[in-house]
């Protein structure tokens, strides 16, 4: 009988640990994936958690938040310029439901003309509004370019998207052109700094005379030339300059008025229509144009889009 018992009990203990042998190696339960939240198809008042997935959908990241009666979000353009969007025309003192955005340059920035700067900004173009406040120990006055975006009726992420981009673009060209270095954080082609002491008294199109380095993108390629423009070019006014550098430096005529001007051209531009605007040393256009494509009576319709900076003097 004791030997049976023992036979049993090996048994039983054998089972046991086959059981626990199993248990062991059972595979573990595959993990839950969360989806990430979707896009919404309209936004039309700033909420945090949406606005993030909208900013990482093109590549952007929020830092931090802060709350409050003036909401706001600390993010970092894909190429790491820092940027802090906040809430605006808020109904309620909790700052929630704000039914625009406003984008601001999270760094300081500086300049014995900010009132002439913020002038010329505002007086040239639509996109970007500048204002600026004096200083409080003597320094020069600060400089504030900002961008709204109004969201009341709702507005799609791909318009969010692109006016941020937009802006980008507008800081990364203004930063160096007012005498300051782009971020340690910035990962982008970098422009030297505009010796604040340097810049000359724009005159007609508000721009001021030196070298520019302009760049074309059309359906051929991108094309970049440094060219020097003095003090009489800068009399024109701002559409003839873009469709001059357009052109390969001179030959247009314009004519029309409001965002949007034809031009006709000698050269190998026939003819089009073009859009321009421009701080006090920088400039940006876009536009169609037709253009003799050999000589010989060919022609083309083609899509253009061009930029030119000041990067010094003549």
């Amino acid at each position: 009988m004791r030997r049976a018992a023992l036979i049993i009990i090996a048994i039983a203990l054998g089972c046991t640990g086959s059981a626990q042998a199993k248990r062991k190696t059972a595979p573990a339960p595959a993990p839950v994936v969360v989806a990430p939240p979707p896009l919404p198809t309209s936004v039309d008042r700033l909420d945090f958690e949406q606005m993030k997935v909208i900013l990482k959908s093109f590549g952007w990241n929020a830092e931090f938040t802060g709350g409050g009666k003036d909401p706001y979000l600390g993010v970092w353009s894909k190429l790491g310029m820092p940027y802090t969007i906040t809430g605006v025309q808020c109904p309620d003192d909790t700052g929630r439901n704000c039914e625009a955005i406003r984008l601001w340059y999270r760094n300081p920035v500086q300049h014995p003309d900010a009132a002439g700067i913020s002038r010329r900004i505002n007086q040239s173009q639509f996109f970007l509004r500048s204002r600026f406040q004096p200083s409080h120990d003597g320094s020069p006055p600060y400089l504030f370019p900002e961008r709204t975006i109004i969201l009341k009726g709702g507005v799609t992420p791909a318009q969010i998207a692109a006016n941020l981009i937009e802006f980008d673009r507008w800081i990364i060209d203004l930063v160096p052109n007012v005498g300051y270095a782009l971020p340690a954080s910035y990962t982008g082609p970098r422009t030297a700094p505009v010796a604040q002491s340097a810049s000359a008294a724009p005159s007609g199109s508000g721009l001021v005379p030196g070298r520019y380095r302009t760049t074309i993108n059309n359906s051929n390629g991108t094309f970049s030339e440094d060219i020097c423009m003095t003090a009489s070019d800068m009399r024109e006014p701002i559409h003839k300059i873009a469709a001059d550098l357009t052109n390969g430096g001179s030959g247009c005529s314009i004519s029309g008025g409001g965002g949007s001007v034809r031009m006709q051209c000698t050269g190998r531009i026939v003819d089009g229509n073009i859009s321009a605007s421009g701080m006090s040393t920088s400039l940006r256009w876009s536009g169609n144009a037709l253009i003799n494509t050999d000589g010989l009576g060919g022609r083309d319709r083609i899509q253009f889009q061009g930029s030119a900076s000041r990067i010094g003097d003549c």
